[in-house]
């Protein structure tokens, strides 16, 4: 059998009629259909879709606005839209409703649970740092996707009872100020285990929970009691545990706008 060469130069004389997947206008033109086919989806922030007074358009078809505290800017990084929070004051949230109190025993979900994150970017550490979730109080634990800063890790984390954690799972991911991260979190309440994805690293851990605690915390973005110093973009939250394939689609077609 004969040995294929690549001919890069052939590469690069079609890349005008064959785009190339890396690309950052070719993830750039896909993002909102990606997303949006997303199983069990609740709500989808790109932060591009920006209302009266800084609120935060869900573009998921669920129609969950997020209203605006301190003074967050909303930025553009190339071709990537962002919200850049200062870590005084800055977040984004959503009154608790049905649709953000997410058990994981959907019955009429496929793959039940839970899967939330986006693309974030850190300006500073040194504290413990929410990026989304409806955590709050002494006893309104739900489900919270953030930077521990006492064990120097992201970790995404649930409640069953809301008063007391029931599974976490952390990111051997070294984390680094000025630059770009994939971050979600899963809860699978198929297959009992709890996950986390740093870029394309996705470490995994047993999880007993039989559900997610249903409490009256609002949805944050950013965190009011322990706010993000960085970036949030195309934030989303889905009432499934996507499969796996789905979750490192979203990395490899949309981490070339995030260079």
């Amino acid at each position: 059998m004969a040995l294929q060469i690549r001919n890069n130069e052939m590469v690069d004389i079609l890349s005008t009629d064959f785009q190339r997947r890396n690309e950052p206008n070719f993830a750039w033109q896909n993002v909102l259909s990606m997303y949006s086919l997303l199983p069990g989806l609740r709500g989808f922030w790109p932060m591009s879709a920006v209302g009266a007074a800084g609120v935060a358009y869900d573009l998921s078809g669920n129609n969950r606005t997020l209203a605006y505290h301190g003074n967050p800017i909303y930025r553009v990084d190339g071709l990537a839209p962002y919200i850049d929070f200062d870590g005084v004051g800055d977040y984004l949230s959503r009154a608790d409703e049905a649709g953000l109190d997410i058990t994981g025993t959907e019955a009429y979900i496929g793959a039940p649970g839970l899967t939330l994150g986006g693309w974030w970017w850190f300006d500073a550490y040194g504290a413990d740092r929410d990026m989304i979730g409806k955590w709050w109080g002494a006893a309104d634990f739900s489900y919270l996707l953030y930077w521990d800063n006492a064990f120097g890790q992201w970790l995404f984390q649930i409640s069953q009872n809301g008063g007391a954690l029931a599974c976490a799972m952390g990111s051997s991911v070294v984390g680094v100020t000025g630059q770009w991260y994939f971050i979600v979190g899963r809860f699978d309440n198929t297959d009992n285990t709890i996950d986390i994805w740093v870029n394309a690293t996705h470490e995994t851990a047993a999880c007993a929970a039989v559900n997610i605690f249903s409490g009256a915390a609002p949805l944050e973005v950013g965190g009011a009691i322990a706010p993000l110093d960085g970036r949030a973009s195309l934030v989303f939250l889905c009432a499934s545990a996507l499969p796996d394939y789905l979750t490192n689609a979203l990395y490899g077609h949309t981490r070339w706008m995030y260079r």
